[in-house]
This record gives C-alpha cells, sequence and structure tokens, in this order.
C-alpha cells in the first residue's frame, strides 16, 4: 500500500494535476520530512544540489529545489531549474527511431550499413534494434575517446566521432549475442534521424515529442555553447574540498545532450499511461518498454534507452544519466503509476540511491542497500577486476617503447620510472600487474593485455574496459624509454 494519504494531509496544500496532460500547477507540496532529511546536506546556499518530483496517479505529490543551481549568483534550484541529464536522452532518441517505425520510414530490422555504408564489412550484421539494445557489439566512443588520451569533458566534434567509429575493426561480440551499454550506439541513431528526415535529432524531437507534450522546457542541445535560462551549473568537488565548475563543451546528441526539469519529465512520465504520440496509442508503448533476447535466450533487461527491472517485488522502469557534474535518475513503477525523478549539478551526488530511497519510503518497501545500476554513464569507465602489487616475472624493459593505433590514429607509450610501468596517453598513470597473466596490466580503469610473437617478444597491446575489447596497439619501439 503506498504511504501517501499522510504526506498529503501533513503538507495540507493542492496538488499538480497531470493526470488529463494538461500538467497545469495548482501548488505542489513543497514539504516533506523524510525527502527532507534525505538532501539535507545539500539544502543550503553554500552547495549545488537537486531538484526532486514525486509523482502518483498522474499527480505531483511532492516537488522541491535543493541547494543552488549557481554558486556564483545566487540562485536556488527549484523544480524548473534545468538540468543536463545526460544518458536519459537516449530513451527519447529510441523513442524518436520507434515513431519513424511506426510511420514506416525505417524498419527496426534494417541493416545499420544500410544507413551508414561508410563502415566496415564487419557491422554486416548489425540492425538498428541492436543500436538500440545495446546487443551491436559496436565499441563505446567514450572509451575510444579515452584511449586516444583525451579528456572526457574537451570538445568532441560529431565528424569526429564518426570518423573514429568507422575506423574501427573488429566488434566486442557478434550482434546479439551479448548485451555491452554503448554510447556509440544511441550517437549513430541519432545521425540516423537526421539521414532519414533531413532533420537533425533536436529539431524531430521538438515537432515529434517535446511540443506535442507540452514540454517547454525541454531541448537537446544543438552544441555545447548555448545559452540556456534557468540552467543549473555543474559542479565538481576538488581533493581540497573545494567546488569547481565543470564546464562540458560537447554537444553530441543522442546519447546524452538533453536539456530539461523534473516539471517536463511528468508530462513525459505520464505519456506512458496516455500516450500522446505517434498513430498507434497502445502499440508505441508497448514497443519502448519490451526489452531485447538475445540469440542465446537470455533477456538484456534493456528497452528503448529504459532498463527493466524491479525494486521490492515491484516492476520498475529506470534510467540514470551521468556528464561532468550532472547526475540524474529515472525510477518508474508502472503498476502502481507512480515514479521519481532526481536531477543534480553535483558530482558526488547519488541520485540512483537517493530515487531508490524515496521509493521505499512511498511504496513501504524493504528498506534497499545501494546496487550498482547498469552502466549508464555516458563518460564511465570500468575497474575490471582485482589489482596487486605483486611484480611480473617478466622485465620490465620487454614492455617499454611507444605503441599505435591505426583505429584511433594515435600513439600511447609505457615508460619505466623507478621499477615501475607508467602508462602516458596525454596524462600518466601506473600500470599495475593483474593476478591473470604475467603480460596483463590494469590501470585508470582499463585492462591492458600485452601480445607477444611466437618468438616472444612484444609486439603490441590490447586495450579494454568494459564497452571497448580488444582495441590493438602495434608497437612502434623496442628501445628501453625513461623519463
Amino acid at each position: 500500500m503506498l504511504r501517501l494519504s499522510s504526506t498529503i494531509l501533513f503538507a495540507g496544500l493542492l496538488l499538480f494535476c497531470v493526470s488529463d496532460g494538461s500538467a497545469a500547477e495548482m501548488g505542489a507540496v513543497r514539504y516533506h520530512p523524510f525527502i527532507d532529511s534525505l538532501f539535507s546536506p545539500w539544502s543550503n546556499s553554500n552547495s549545488p544540489g537537486a531538484a526532486v518530483i514525486v509523482i502518483h496517479g498522474g499527480e505531483i505529490v511532492f516537488s522541491k529545489g535543493y541547494g543552488m543551481a549557481s554558486l556564483e549568483h545566487k540562485v536556488p534550484i527549484s523544480p524548473q531549474t534545468v538540468f543536463n541529464v545526460a544518458s536519459l536522452a537516449k530513451q527519447f532518441t529510441a523513442t524518436c527511431v520507434a515513431l519513424l517505425a511506426e510511420d514506416g520510414t525505417i524498419s527496426l530490422d534494417d541493416s545499420f550499413r544500410k544507413y551508414f555504408p561508410e563502415f566496415g564489412e564487419h557491422c554486416s550484421a548489425i540492425t538498428l534494434r541492436d543500436l538500440i539494445h545495446h546487443t551491436s557489439g559496436m565499441r563505446d566512443y567514450f572509451s575510444l575517446w579515452f584511449f586516444s588520451g583525451k579528456e572526457i569533458e574537451d570538445s568532441i566534434l560529431k565528424e569526429e566521432v564518426l570518423d573514429v567509429l568507422k575506423r574501427q575493426k573488429a566488434l566486442n561480440f557478434k550482434p546479439r549475442e551479448s548485451y555491452s551499454y554503448s554510447n556509440s550506439g544511441y550517437f549513430l541513431l541519432a545521425e540516423l534521424v537526421r539521414r532519414v528526415t533531413g532533420l537533425p535529432l533536436a529539431e524531430y524531437a521538438e515537432r515529434n515529442i517535446f511540443k506535442p507534450l507540452g514540454m517547454k522546457n525541454t531541448r537537446l542541445e544543438q552544441d555545447g555553447a548555448e545559452i540556456v535560462e534557468n540552467l543549473a551549473i555543474s559542479y565538481r568537488r576538488k581533493s581540497d574540498s573545494t567546488l569547481s565548475v565543470v564546464h562540458l563543451k560537447s554537444g553530441l546528441m543522442g546519447d546524452g545532450g538533453l536539456l530539461t526539469t523534473v516539471e517536463d519529465m511528468v508530462r513525459w512520465d505520464q505519456n506512458f499511461y496516455n500516450n500522446r504520440l505517434g498513430n498507434e496509442k497502445f502499440r508505441l508503448i508497448d514497443t519502448l518498454t519490451t526489452s531485447l533476447r538475445l540469440s542465446t535466450g537470455r533477456e538484456t533487461g534493456y528497452a528503448f534507452g529504459m532498463n527493466i527491472g524491479e525494486q521490492s517485488g515491484m516492476r520498475a522502469i529506470l534510467h540514470g544519466g551521468t556528464m561532468g557534474g550532472y547526475r540524474s535518475f529515472y525510477r518508474r513503477f508502472p503498476d502502481q503509476n507512480f515514479s521519481v525523478i532526481v536531477l543534480c549539478n553535483l558530482e558526488e551526488m547519488s541520485p540512483f540511491r537517493l530515487s531508490a530511497q524515496i521509493a521505499d519510503y512511498f511504496l513501504e518497501g524493504d528498506e534497499l542497500t545501494e546496487q550498482v545500476p547498469m552502466n549508464q554513464s555516458r563518460n564511465a569507465t570500468e575497474n575490471e577486476g582485482p589489482t596487486t602489487t605483486q611484480k611480473p616475472r617478466s622485465p620490465i624493459v620487454e614492455f617499454v617503447g611507444s605503441y599505435y593505433s591505426d583505429e584511433l590514429n594515435s600513439t600511447i607509450n609505457v615508460l619505466a620510472e623507478k621499477e615501475q610501468l607508467t602508462m602516458k596517453i596525454g596524462y600518466r598513470f601506473e600500470l599495475k600487474p593483474s593476478f591473470v597473466h604475467d603480460d596483463v596490466f590494469r590501470g585508470d580503469g582499463a585492462e591492458w593485455s600485452f601480445v607477444r610473437d611466437n618468438r616472444g617478444r612484444i609486439t603490441g597491446v590490447n586495450a579494454s574496459t568494459g564497452r571497448t575489447k580488444n582495441l590493438f596497439f602495434a608497437k612502434k619501439h623496442t628501445a628501453a624509454t625513461r623519463e
């Protein structure tokens, strides 16, 4: 049973009715002791914070902002504050593609290369559906950017991403054999929309989603330099505990780039119960919320930009986003017509955990402990497996040298410094031996597996993260290098 009546009576305020899709404000609940206590660490004029909204049965039962949208200008966060919600954009991108399939412009089972003939033969088995469900095997472009020695917050041009993706010679796995979250698929879906409609994704989404639903404060960024009214600034805490602004220079769309408010997200949330998009009212929602089954028979648990799971035994549809200092999470319980949306502008905050605690309180389930969610970050690199400080049996001088990837057109350097291997890819980090093999090292969230020829000489290194496998760098120099 939902713990809602006490909340409404305690506040003594009218609600924000959205059940008819009009979303006309009548005075939303602004105080709740449990939610206020969760956000108390950030509820002051010296901290970034979050906007929170709770929806049940088409009505907003709680809506409030905590902390500051701009510390510099002392602007507080409110339910009208605009946030970059990063990977929450994926469900909107996927919906655009679903609408194009619904009107017959494309088929979800079309070959990817039908629209992207410049990509290699290794992509021939990929379908548009694979891009949507992360079953294409395509390497994640943020991981490739990392292996190029570039910072994730550097400016990235669409042309650069297309170029590096089409230079790839292999996939992580054969399409539909496995699942691996990849921002590349959704970046390419945005380009697909442009190629088949002649419109950038931002304009297509505005015409076909945002305007029909009345999402007046929502848009996809055309570039990273737009002036946006009521935008929350992105912050990060430095090692000395002071706060700094995280500037996002990229304006890529598809896998991210969505700017919205918690109030606009209510309009999106309620459309799952009373669809106003496209031509086939009920079929579209079924399409958007159905995950794909792999060739092995296993369900991926991922639909059209949404994870399909459960919380406290109840069906839950959820997704998060991470970019710079922005953090977001959208948690929906379709059988209860209940949702929680938390949008943050401070890197250290966990809207995944906070939204789970709020949902658990209202749904009166067992208290949840924080779990590691399915990887949804646009900029995460995964640290896979244990590390150890044991020394490799092979002399470290064998690994020293320069290594080149023609798939990235990029060089990395392995250095020997005080009997310790160091990797330099624009910046430096240590390579630590792993338990796996003498020639396998770990560093900065990636695995580096050196390759030998039949004479035992090091000829290259394969770089891997959870989202990119076996990216090969060929060894250019064999002489020892010290700096």
